[in-house]
């Protein structure tokens, strides 16, 4: 068999090789956006079929006529998301509250709830997302082809490196413009959901947890110009952290999704502008004095933090 022979079957080889890994790859593809638009329709299904439906104890007038009624607004698609009632602040279901905090947060009790929302307010998320993804982005080329090797091996071993390689990624080509993805909405309307679910619990009462959660308004309204604004930098904030893809991905923005057509109709009761009184943060009043401490050494430089900081130096200076 001559040379040009021997190149020609090689050709031919190469090409039915290139040409099989091409068809198993559209077919891969095409199995993944199928896999994607299921979990997507099972969604849908699942909330035609009437789960996690828009709920009311008397009305959407209660909301409308109530002082604070923007948090309820604010939050309305975590009490979509609870099955719970959007015009009642604290979630009545006996139980779901403090199921909420326990499985998701490891709250237990009235220090721990109170620990949490104000770590949301210091820095929540966006303080080590920042961080993360600045020095991501400052890495050269050669850095980050290194980290990405890295994260890859981790991910195969540990659900958080997974994660890590994920959000890596994400940055690395700027899905979804990741690069430019604030956080607060992300940390502050948490706020709102903590107290609520913490009322519902009995950790604080109804007056103290719409209190700090009107500290959480104030950052909230500070930032963004509207309710459609405050849901979208949300939504991609949760999408960043989740750092979920294929199928679980796929579901969970559906959910989103639905979550919020479910609770949009409600920016219509309260105008984003709408008065709302200032918090006075009473809850600090019960926390142990080294936790007053430690608040105080944070950096708190925000205009909208104004009022946390001076309510910790009033605090420590009383104490």
């Amino acid at each position: 068999m001559d040379l040009i022979t021997i190149a020609a079957w090689a050709a031919v080889i190469l090409f039915v090789g290139a040409s099989w890994f091409g068809i198993s790859l559209l077919y891969r593809r095409a199995g993944e956006r199928g896999e994607r638009r299921r979990a997507e329709r099972a969604v849908v299904k699942e909330f035609k079929n009437g789960a996690h439906t828009v709920t009311f104890q008397w009305g959407p007038e209660t909301i409308a006529q109530d002082p604070t009624g923007w948090l309820l607004v604010a939050s309305g698609h975590h009490a979509v998301a609870a099955n719970q009632p959007l015009d009642v602040f604290g979630y009545p279901a006996p139980g779901e509250g403090a199921r909420i905090l326990a499985e998701s947060w490891d709250v237990h009790s009235r220090t721990d709830l109170v620990a949490q929302m104000l770590s949301l307010l210091v820095s929540g998320h966006r303080n080590s997302f920042d961080a993360e993804r600045a020095h991501w982005l400052s890495l050269d080329q050669a850095g980050q082809r290194q980290l990405r090797k890295d994260l890859a091996r981790a991910a195969k071993a540990s659900p958080t490196a997974r994660e890590e390689y994920l959000r890596f990624e994400r940055i690395r080509t700027d899905a979804q413009g990741a690069r430019s993805i604030d956080f607060l909405a992300w940390d502050l309307d948490r706020v709102i959901l903590l107290a609520r679910a913490g009322v519902g619990a009995g950790y604080l009462s109804e007056p103290e947890g719409r209190d700090l959660a009107l500290a959480a308004a104030a950052g909230l309204r500070s930032r963004y110009r509207g309710w459609d604004e405050l849901n979208a930098s949300f939504t991609r904030g949760r999408w960043y952290w989740r750092s979920m893809d294929g199928v679980e991905e796929a579901s969970a923005a559906e959910h989103d999704r639905q979550f919020t057509r479910a609770a949009a109709p409600m920016w219509n009761l309260v105008p984003w502008e709408a008065a709302l009184p200032a918090p006075t943060f009473a809850a600090l009043d019960s926390l142990p004095p080294q936790m007053v401490a430690f608040l105080a050494e944070q950096h708190l430089g925000q205009p909208w933090q104004a009022e946390l900081r001076a309510a910790v130096q009033a605090r420590l200076t009383s104490g």
